[in-house]
């Protein structure tokens, strides 16, 4: 009997059991790569940002800002929304007074709604103020808001989902924001931002 074959009785040699090891562990990670990062599909562009959507979402411009939304069927309510606005910055615009005002109760119940930050965070080189509050914009829904100020634009962006749906939506929607980027060439773009 020769190195890597099974014995009469059906059990591996030491050359094939490494190899059997080997193939198991790499098809084991290869597995748990692909089952636990969010599928991102494709990459959503307005005029002023582009960001990564998870599979299957689309956007759609809804007066000034962009409503993008996971496939659904015409009239159902949705779980979760993203909405991206972008102005030309006024006097009140600046991180300081971001993070001021994400400090600040939203909530529409009467409750508490700060759930986290805010704080300052570096996303593709650009400082954005980050926050989670809790029934800020709908009842029973966690916002996460990200904003900044970057290359004479401000930019608001908000990723809501229905309570008992966050812990999973935290994972999804976070490699959403780590792709969040400001266009340089934004003002070459035909249709300004609202001021």
């Amino acid at each position: 009997m020769g190195k890597g074959t099974c014995s009469p009785s059906g059990v591996v040699t030491s050359l094939g059991l490494r190899k059997s090891l080997v193939l198991t562990f790499g098809l084991f990670v290869l597995a748990v790569a692909i089952c636990s990062s969010p599928v991102l599909a494709e990459v959503f562009e307005s005029a002023y940002l582009r960001f990564t959507l998870p599979e299957g979402w689309t956007c759609d411009l809804e007066g000034s800002e962009h409503v993008c939304e996971p496939p659904h069927t015409k009239g159902q309510k949705v779980g979760a929304i993203f909405i991206l606005a972008g102005k030309y910055p006024g006097d009140s615009d600046s991180l300081p007074s971001y993070l001021e005002e994400l400090k600040r109760n939203k909530s529409v119940t009467h409750g508490s709604s700060l759930v986290d930050g805010p704080k300052i965070s570096k996303i593709n080189g650009v400082s954005w103020v980050e926050a989670t509050h809790y029934e800020s914009e709908l009842e029973g829904y966690y916002t996460i808001y990200e904003a900044t100020i970057s290359n004479g634009l401000a930019v608001l962006a908000t990723f809501s989902v229905r309570k008992g749906e966050y812990a999973q939506f935290r994972d999804m929607v976070g490699p959403c924001i780590q792709s969040l980027q400001i266009k340089k060439d934004w003002r070459s773009k035909t249709k300004p931002p609202s001021r």
